[in-house]
């Protein structure tokens, strides 16, 4: 046997490693950004005296949209809670990033993961609550947003989830350990494999817990993650920006990862079921 034959089980548990704990980080990462941005909404809205339940995909109020609870006040901070959160907590995410800057492949991976969810549950979500009439419509209705202006909204936004992507890209290629370094479509196969397919399955994962509950706003919310991700396969770095100092995944770590992702995911599922309120 060769030396490049017995090199190439070891890099195909490389790969597959790397492919496990980027689709673990993406699920953790949306979980997070999904559990703290809902809780925010509950807070609020709790402050304001309004019932609310935080579900598996949505959040559902305790009280019709005519009720006189539902002040400017209320529907402005209730709405905004989530785009709000969402955009600081991706924003920190890619500080930390930055700042640490972790050798584990599947802590940078997180740390991406996270920035391309707290920008998608902002931007995404403002696009498509814009085009469903829903949410952050409703905010923009009681402000007296004209209707030119939330096209504009809609472009705007899909501006900044494009940028996200292109910013995604620049730190990947630049501060995570890269697949197939010497071959001559190494961004292509790092996108497909660490991106693209993590991305494909983990939207699927999540959206079979929630079968049965999804509605039109889910499956945007999936495109617009798409939109975001489209970017990262054209990024581009100097040279002087790529750092060697990476580990490379480990299978072992792949494997524990993304079991307590799958567990992650059943509590998830088991606790928000039949949703969660405070008070």
């Amino acid at each position: 046997m060769t030396q490049s034959q017995k090199e190439k089980p070891h890099g195909s548990k490389i790969v597959f490693s790397a492919f496990l704990q980027s689709i673990s980080s993406f699920i953790l990462a949306y979980l997070t950004i999904y559990l703290f941005s809902g809780i925010g909404i509950l807070y609020i809205a709790y402050d304001m005296d309004i019932p609310a339940s935080l579900q598996l995909n949505k959040i559902t109020f305790g009280i019709p949209f005519d009720s006189p609870l539902w002040t400017k006040d209320a529907i402005v901070s209730v709405f905004m809670a989530q785009p709000v959160s969402s955009f600081i907590m991706g924003t920190i995410s890619i500080l930390l990033l930055l700042l640490i800057k972790p050798k584990q492949f599947w802590l940078q991976l997180f740390f991406i993961w996270f920035f391309l969810h707290g920008f998608n549950f902002t931007f995404g979500v403002l696009s498509e609550d814009i085009l469903l009439q829903r949410g952050l419509f409703r905010v923009a209705t009681v402000m007296d947003i004209r209707q030119v202006m939330l096209i504009l909204t809609i472009g705007i936004s899909l501006f900044f989830l494009i940028k996200a992507g292109s910013l995604a890209g620049k730190l990947l290629y630049s501060k995570v350990f890269q697949l197939y370094p010497e071959n001559g479509h190494t961004r292509e196969l790092n996108f497909l494999l660490v991106i693209f397919l993590p991305y494909l399955l983990g939207s699927l994962l999540i959206l079979l817990i929630t079968l049965g509950k999804n509605d039109l706003k889910d499956y945007l919310l999936k495109i617009a993650m798409f939109v975001s991700l489209t970017p990262i396969i054209f990024a581009q770095i100097s040279n002087n920006l790529i750092k060697s100092d990476k580990k490379k995944p480990k299978l072992i770590t792949g494997t524990l990862l993304f079991a307590f992702s799958l567990i992650a995911l059943g509590f998830f599922y088991s606790w928000l079921k039949n949703g969660f309120t405070l008070g």
